[in-house]
């Protein structure tokens, strides 16, 4: 029992050394960056289950050149929040505590120089996001809200999130240290997905303007299989005005030279928006990659088409309502499909996303697993 409730001490000396150090430094500004929580409820033999999880990011401010930030996240799936477990498995207990998700350091203009240092640990940056443009130059988000625990909350099934994430332990150098058109990172880390021994090397270019948004990025890990393994993407989001909008993301998240290449091994997403105020309507296409984080999906030529109609714009309004159409063909070239209606709703308040939305899978029909709830909020402070 000891044992299974270690990882919880282990959290909560780290949350308390990193208060107590804080607190004798009178630069130090401590700051909750995003706050994220998810819960989904769904009929399972005739019984109503929830799941839920948490994502939160803590930053640490130590003046104008230094920085921190710690990530952690909850994720459970019908665990006991009882007093005593029914079950004292290690399972159960650490489904139960938090998780330790990265840290990283980061110091500003080095030496003088325009470059920034930053040491990291465990997860670290999204690649071919788009997310780089509001975290780094501080835009408006430009990414796809297609994709995550919203689209995709049934485990196992992959939560897409960019061509590619770092993991590790490494750096990460990037210049200039307040970009405003113009940026590079260069990051030497080990690599986590492939295991002790392996490690890595991955640079992303960013260049930002009013009308369009590029992101790209290649990367390769040693030693892995004869001649090592590749990865490259590619972010692209142009908005030559208020009334339509474009955004593709293309890569191929792994691709070894000793492997033939096929069509299934791309990630490929591509999403036009029209909006005519109040209106929008959003098409997004997404072919599954064969792998994703250096792991095997076993999705890969797996297609969705999503077609969402909104009233509201959910950047600028307070309220946005509409539906989702899903249609998910699970394998290229077969009739495996299934087709879902997602009526939603969002709403902005004070520095809260509310996220409501009821799905129902119309095919395959099956009257035990027809719809599913979930409630999002995500903060920004």
């Amino acid at each position: 029992m000891n044992r299974a409730i270690r990882p919880r001490a282990t959290c909560f000396v780290l949350l308390f050394g990193l208060f107590a150090s804080t607190a004798g430094l009178p630069a130090a500004d401590l700051s909750v960056n995003s706050l994220q929580l998810y819960t989904r409820g769904y009929l399972q033999n005739g019984t109503f289950l929830l799941d839920s999880r948490s994502k939160f990011d803590l930053s640490i401010g130590g003046g104008y050149k230094f920085g921190a930030k710690l990530s952690f996240g909850f994720d459970t799936t019908n665990a006991d929040f009882s007093a005593v477990p029914s079950t004292s498995s290690a399972t159960t207990m650490l489904q139960r505590v938090l998780l330790f998700n990265g840290a990283q350091i980061s110091a500003k203009h080095v030496l003088g120089s325009n470059v920034d240092l930053a040491y990291f640990i465990g997860l670290n940056d999204v690649l071919a996001s788009g997310s780089v443009f509001p975290d780094r130059y501080g835009t408006s988000s430009v990414g796809s809200s297609f994709g995550g625990y919203l689209s995709y909350p049934t485990p196992p099934t992959i939560e897409y999130d960019g061509i590619y994430r770092i993991s590790g332990t490494g750096i990460r150098v990037s210049l200039p240290s307040e970009p405003t058109t113009f940026l590079v990172d260069a990051y030497l880390h080990t690599d986590a997905y492939l295991g002790t021994g392996v490690y890595a090397a991955d640079v992303r270019a960013a260049i930002n303007s009013e009308q369009f948004k590029v992101e790209t990025f290649a990367g390769a890990s040693f030693p892995h299989s004869p001649y090592g393994l590749y990865r490259a993407g590619l972010f692209f989001y142009y908005s030559p005005s208020d009334t339509g909008q474009f955004l593709t993301g293309i890569g191929l998240p792994y691709w070894s030279p000793d492997v033939a290449f096929s069509a299934s091994q791309l990630y490929l997403l591509l999403e036009p928006r029209v909006r005519v105020n109040p209106v929008s309507v959003i098409l997004t296409l997404f072919w599954h990659p064969a792998y994703y984080l250096e792991a095997p999906t076993n999705e890969g030529g797996a297609f969705d088409l999503n077609v969402r109609l909104q009233l509201g714009n959910e950047q600028t309004d307070r309220i946005a309502a509409g539906f989702d159409n899903l249609i998910s063909l699970y394998s290229a070239g077969t009739n495996d499909f299934a087709y879902t209606v997602s009526p939603f709703l969002r709403m902005n308040t004070t520095g809260v996303i509310w996220d409501f939305k009821i799905s129902a899978l119309l095919l395959p029909f099956d009257p035990g697993s027809l719809f599913e709830a979930y409630i999002g909020i995500r903060t920004e402070f």
